[in-house]
């Protein structure tokens, strides 16, 4: 992730519920919220509309229009449509993906984050923990140390990781789930909310219920990045 310059606007791609989340947490950090311009969405229905008080410029070529740096947050929940977005925008030269994080966090030492992570308040990381490219971190999550989220993933509010533990790209865990130490989940893996995974989950699996337990398993192709 590099540096962004003074001059750097804001802009979040979404205009959904969690779009509307982040635009929130850009207003809760200080000296943000004047640099934040509005939602892009490729509804076109949506375009000149206004979302808590944000206009809704355009879609994706509204960025290429754009003349000055600009930060773009990506407040889509899925980690398939995020890759896709993602995918779509990486490359132009003034579009960077910073990440953000709401000042109530905390985290230890030895903690690391790739570009465009999204962590929300209330969520805690103690350390030696590494979020790889667009991880989400809902409301009130904990991460133990020496874990590691793999890009795109999705973690839901309420989610609880514990220490030693892997987690796949693209995966996605639901809410108030819980991840037992040492478990190592796959690649776009689903758990399911208030689940609880005392058990290694292979790629591509659906795991519910506590324990949890796998009921199905589909082939899907690894979210390739960058």
């Amino acid at each position: 992730m590099r540096a962004l310059g003074a001059s750097v606007k804001y802009i979040v791609f979404g205009t959904g519920g969690f779009a509307r989340e982040v635009a929130w947490i850009v207003e809760s950090v200080p000296g943000m919220a004047p640099d934040l311009l509005g939602f892009l969405d490729d509804n076109k229905e949506c375009h000149g509309a206004s979302v808590n008080g944000f206009p809704v410029l355009g879609g994706s070529e509204w960025l290429a229009s754009f003349k000055g740096e600009i930060g773009v947050f990506l407040g889509l929940g899925s980690p398939t449509i995020r890759h896709k977005i993602a995918r779509r925008l990486v490359g132009s030269t003034h579009v960077s993906f910073p990440t953000l994080i709401h000042p109530s966090v905390q985290f230890g030492r030895d903690v690391t984050f790739g570009a465009g992570c999204i962590l929300c308040a209330g969520t805690i990381l103690t350390c030696n923990i590494r979020l790889d490219d667009f991880v989400i971190l809902n409301l009130d999550c904990t991460v133990g140390h020496d874990s590691r989220l793999g890009a795109f993933t999705t973690v839901a509010p309420g989610v609880h990781i514990s220490g030693n533990v892997n987690v796949g790209s693209g995966s996605d865990l639901g809410t108030g789930s819980a991840v037992i130490q040492g478990v190592n989940i796959g690649d776009n893996v689903v758990i399911g909310a208030g689940a609880v995974l005392n058990r290694d989950i292979p790629d591509g699996a659906t795991a519910v219920g506590v324990p949890g337990k796998v009921i199905k398993t589909l082939e899907a192709p690894k979210l390739m990045w960058p």
